[in-house]
């Protein structure tokens, strides 16, 4: 069975995010609380 790639309205925004998040996940690693990650993602929102 293959997976449907799903389209987003902002694919190339949304691909830049995802990829954000990734990278913040990696460095300050899997130990962090998703409410320490979501602090550090809304530095970028600002």
């Amino acid at each position: 069975m293959r997976q449907r790639k799903k389209e987003f309205l902002y694919e190339e925004l949304t691909y830049k995010i995802i990829g954000i998040g990734m990278k913040i996940y990696r460095e300050l690693s899997p130990s962090f609380l998703e409410t320490q990650i979501a602090l550090v993602l809304s530095d970028f929102t600002d």
